[in-house]
C-alpha cells in the first residue's frame, strides 16, 4: 500500500462536522439571514422611490451637423418661421422637435419673433391657420426723397449705358448663307451690313489687315476690286475669288462692334471724369485725416490724396479702384477711408474685407495699429471652426 493511499483512508474515515441547533452559531445564522431579508427590503424600497421620482430630461448631445439637419427639418415644417427663433425654439426645447412646433405656437420665444414674422408677406388667414399671432407694427417706409434719388441714378445710368440703339441688340452675323435676299434679314443686321460696307469701301490697306483673318495679300485684293456699289456686290466679289473668304464679312462686323463698345465706355468714363472735376471744384475732399485714427500715425501726402479720390468716389455712387503700386499703403489708405465713415456716421453697416489668407495676419496688425476703435472680427479657420463662427454670430 502506497503512502498516497494510506492518506486518503485517512481522511475518508474522518467525521463530518456538525453543528448543533442549540449552538450560538444557529443565532448567529439566523441574524444573518435577517439583515439579508432586511437589506433585500430596503433595495426593493430604493428601486420603487427611483421609480416613483419624476425623470429629469438629459440635454441632448449633437454634433453641429446633426443641428443643422435639425434645423433644417424644423425649417420645411415651420416654413414661415425666422431661421433665428426657429433656432432658439429647438434649444429651448432640448432639439425635440414637436416640443419645438408646440413652443413656436403658443410664441413663447424671446427675440421679436412677431416682429419678424411682420416682415413676411403672408395673408391673414394663413397666419391664423398656422397658429402664430398677428403682429399690429407697421412697417418703416422709404422716404420718397430717397427712392426718387435711387430712380434717378437708376435712370443716368440707364440712359449711359443706352447711348446706342443697337447696343443690346443680339449679335446676328451679316453673312449666312441660308439667306438669300436681304428682305429676310432682320433691321440691325441691314445696319451692320452698311457698316461692314463702308469699312471696306473706305479703308486703308492697314486698316483692313485689322480684321481677323485678313491678310495683305487679300486687303489688297478688296482694294484692286473696288468700289462695292451694294452688299451683294461685295458677296458676289469675295464668293468668286478663291484667295477670300466670307469670314472676313463677319470678322470685320466684330471689329466694329468692338470699337463701338470701346468708343461707348470711353464716353461713359469721360462723363465721370466730368463729375469728379465738378465734385472736386465745389470743394470735395479732406484736407486733414480723420480724427478717430491714432494720433501718432500720420497718412503721406500722396495717401491723403488716394484718400479724397476714394471719398469723392463715394460721394458721388461711383465705383472704383485703388490701384497704387505694391509698397505705397494702399492697406492704410482704404482703413482711413473706412475711419472717414464711421467718424462721419456713413458706416450704418458691417464692412466685409476680403484678402488672400497670406495677408490676413498684415490687414489684423495694421487695423488695430491705425485704428484700434474698430470693432474687428476674422472668419478664417477650418470647416468647424467657420460653422462655429456662424452660429455664434447667428446669436
Amino acid at each position: 500500500m502506497s503512502l498516497r493511499s494510506v492518506r486518503i483512508q485517512k481522511h475518508l474515515h474522518q467525521p463530518a462536522a456538525t453543528v448543533n441547533a442549540g449552538e450560538p452559531g444557529d443565532a448567529a445564522t439566523r441574524k444573518r439571514k435577517l439583515s439579508e431579508d432586511g437589506a433585500e427590503v430596503d433595495g426593493k424600497n430604493e428601486e420603487m422611490k427611483k421609480e416613483e421620482a419624476p425623470e429629469v430630461a438629459k440635454p441632448v448631445t449633437l454634433t453641429l451637423q446633426e443641428k443643422e439637419i435639425m434645423l433644417q427639418t424644423f425649417r420645411r415644417l415651420e416654413p414661415n418661421a425666422p431661421i433665428l427663433v426657429s433656432q432658439d425654439c429647438l434649444v429651448q426645447s432640448n432639439w425635440d422637435l414637436e416640443k419645438a412646433r408646440i413652443m413656436l405656437k403658443e410664441n413663447r420665444t424671446g427675440r421679436g419673433f412677431q416682429q419678424n414674422r411682420a416682415l413676411q408677406p403672408t395673408s391673414s388667414a394663413s397666419s391664423t391657420s398656422s397658429g402664430y399671432s398677428s403682429c399690429s407694427s407697421s412697417l418703416k417706409k422709404t422716404p420718397p426723397s430717397t427712392i426718387q434719388a435711387k430712380k434717378a441714378r437708376y435712370r443716368e445710368a440707364a440712359s449711359d449705358d443706352s447711348e446706342d440703339p443697337d447696343a443690346n441688340q443680339p449679335t446676328d452675323k451679316v453673312f449666312d448663307s441660308d439667306l438669300d435676299s436681304d428682305e429676310e434679314d432682320s433691321e440691325h443686321v441691314s445696319k451692320d451690313r452698311k457698316a461692314v460696307l463702308k469699312y471696306i469701301n473706305e479703308s486703308s490697306l492697314q486698316e483692313l489687315v485689322v480684321i481677323k483673318t485678313c491678310s495683305q495679300k487679300k486687303a489688297q485684293t478688296l482694294i484692286d476690286a473696288r468700289p462695292y456699289p451694294n452688299w451683294s456686290s461685295l458677296v458676289q466679289t469675295v464668293q468668286n475669288n478663291r484667295s477670300l473668304s466670307t469670314d472676313i464679312l463677319n470678322n470685320c462686323q466684330d471689329l466694329l462692334k468692338r470699337r463701338k463698345n470701346i468708343s461707348l465706355i470711353m464716353k461713359k468714363c469721360t462723363k465721370m471724369v466730368k463729375r469728379l472735376e465738378a465734385a472736386v471744384s465745389k470743394g470735395a475732399g479732406l484736407t486733414k485725416q480723420p480724427s478717430i485714427l491714432t494720433e501718432s500715425l500720420q497718412l503721406a501726402e500722396y495717401q491723403m490724396i488716394g484718400l479724397n479720390w476714394l471719398t469723392v468716389m463715394h460721394n458721388e455712387k461711383m465705383n472704383g479702384i485703388l490701384a497704387d503700386e505694391m509698397g505705397l499703403g494702399k492697406t492704410i489708405q482704404v482703413i482711413a477711408f473706412l475711419a472717414y465713415l464711421k467718424e462721419h456716421g456713413l458706416a450704418k453697416k458691417t464692412h466685409l474685407i476680403v484678402v488672400p489668407s497670406s495677408t490676413l495676419h498684415n490687414w489684423e496688425n495694421e487695423l488695430m495699429r491705425w485704428c484700434p476703435s474698430f470693432v474687428l472680427e476674422k472668419y478664417y479657420g477650418s470647416l468647424e471652426e467657420r460653422k462655429n463662427l456662424r452660429i455664434r454670430w447667428a446669436r
